[in-house]
């Protein structure tokens, strides 16, 4: 293809001739000509124009015997008006749209009318994928195609269920999906077993254990509310940045079936002992130096006074390490 227009021009209406038949196509575009006609050739040489006149000439006349060049540079606001004006003037060959800017005055044949009508129902629509079986504690078993599902029950978003089905979610809305339905399909014996561990499979489970109210197992929002927790007090003991809160400890990360050990109160007492001891080093006194500065005091009283940071400093004074942000430990 012959390009006749300059890298940096843009916004205007364009002419796509056959040198051969002198016959062309009108366009507009409000980018950079250079790129509408580069469009233009790959989806041509690809034979994937959507203007079959123009591909069909491509095809028949070749590549170099099409010149791309400019009629009018013009506005934004104006450019659908000019291009009208030269469709209705010049009466383009290869034009199969008469209105600038639309889809206006193209029709589709009464073939393409019934084969469109038919890929947009029932199992032939782009988008169906089968049946699937969904389950709800309230609602029971549910079997249909995810837009039949989608249109049914209300509080559900088609998203959410594609996503669903593909296993990407667990569960939407309380709604589990069990896989796609056929006529092998087997219902689970222990679906309420495996509905609730389905519901609570992206919420994973802690041990958890209180000398006074006992052992729990499940995910950390049951069993705050369970014990009239909040999240923020209990939240070191699952994160394992602390020993024990509340007087409760976590055996970290574990399944609905977890064997505890044997010796469960005496983890309980060490856990909780070692908390104590760390809870408390704070009120230590040590003395402490930087540069000229020499003081004795407190870890609390040092940390609040200097702006340190508590942990950095207990492992100075624990000679875990030498110095922090200049300060030694003498004693």
């Amino acid at each position: 293809m012959i390009i006749l227009v300059d890298d940096k021009q843009k916004t205007g209406v364009y002419k796509i001739r056959n040198v051969i038949n002198n016959k062309f196509y009108i366009g507009s575009t409000t980018g950079l000509l250079k790129s509408r006609c580069v469009t233009h050739r790959s989806k041509l040489r690809h034979k994937k124009h959507k203007n079959p006149h123009l591909q069909n000439a491509w095809n028949k006349y070749g590549e170099n015997n099409f010149e791309f060049s400019l009629i009018e540079n013009c506005g934004i606001n104006e450019i659908f008006n000019r291009e009208q004006y030269y469709i209705d003037t010049l009466k383009p060959e290869y034009n199969i749209l008469q209105n600038a800017g639309t889809v206006l005055g193209y029709k589709h044949t009464q073939k393409t009318k019934e084969k469109i009508s038919k890929l947009q129902t029932g199992k032939l629509h782009w988008n169906y994928i089968g049946e699937y079986v969904f389950y709800n504690k309230d609602f029971g078993y549910h079997i249909n195609d995810i837009n039949g599902f989608v249109n049914q029950y209300k509080n559900i978003t088609k998203d959410a269920i594609y996503r669903l089905c593909r296993k990407v979610l667990y569960q939407h809305k309380k709604w589990i999906c069990l896989g796609k339905y056929t006529n092998n399909f087997v219902y689970p014996n222990n679906i309420d077993e495996l509905y609730k561990l389905t519901i609570n499979c992206n919420r994973p489970y802690y041990a958890f254990y209180n000398k006074t109210y006992g052992k729990f197992i499940g995910p950390v929002n049951e069993f705050t509310k369970k014990f009239n927790l909040k999240v923020d007090d209990i939240k070191g003991i699952y994160t394992n940045s602390r020993q024990s809160a509340q007087g409760w400890v976590c055996f970290g990360k574990c399944e609905i079936d977890y064997k505890w050990p044997k010796d469960l109160d005496e983890i309980y007492f060490k856990k909780m002992d070692l908390n104590n001891k760390v809870k408390y080093k704070g009120k230590e006194i040590h003395e402490f130096k930087k540069d000229t500065i020499q003081t004795t005091s407190s870890i609390n009283e040092l940390c609040k006074k200097y702006n340190l940071n508590k942990s950095c400093v207990i492992r100075l004074c624990n000679r875990k390490r030498k110095t922090y942000n200049g300060w030694i430990c003498i004693k």
